[in-house]
Parts: C-alpha cells; sequence; structure tokens
C-alpha cells in the first residue's frame, strides 16, 4: 500500500495564456495539451482528474467551503 501526501493551495489569477516557451518545455516531458477547465466542463468531459471529485471540490471552493486541514480527497 502507498500513501501520498499533498499540500494545496487556492489562488484566485486572471485568464491568462500560458508562455510558448512553458508550453514547450511541457510538451518535451510528455505533457499534450494544456488548458483552462470549469467545474462544468470536468464533469462534461471524458477527463479523469486527481482528486476524483475535482469539480464538486471546485464548486465548494467557489461557494467559500474550504476542506478541513488533512482531509482525504481522494485520489
Amino acid at each position: 500500500m502507498a500513501h501520498q501526501y499533498e499540500r494545496w493551495y487556492q489562488c484566485r489569477a486572471p485568464h491568462f495564456e500560458v508562455a510558448p516557451g512553458l508550453l514547450a518545455a511541457a510538451r518535451a516531458e510528455g505533457i499534450r495539451d494544456m488548458r483552462w477547465w470549469s467545474a462544468d466542463e470536468l464533469r462534461a468531459g471524458d477527463v479523469h482528474t486527481g482528486p476524483r471529485d475535482l469539480a464538486d471540490l471546485l464548486d465548494r471552493l467557489a461557494a467559500g467551503e474550504l476542506p478541513d486541514a488533512d482531509v482525504d480527497l481522494g485520489f
């Protein structure tokens, strides 16, 4: 059995385009694409996220409902 602990931070930023140099570096590491997703797009799309219920978590965060510290967000 493996355990993984991550620390998540919420921050708000205006929409921006990712710098081309960063996109090229990400592609060199095997990342195929980067884009912004809304919670609704995550729900509607065939996309796997970690945590699995990321769309619902985003809705709760937008409503001001922060999870407790050290909560298991699932995988």
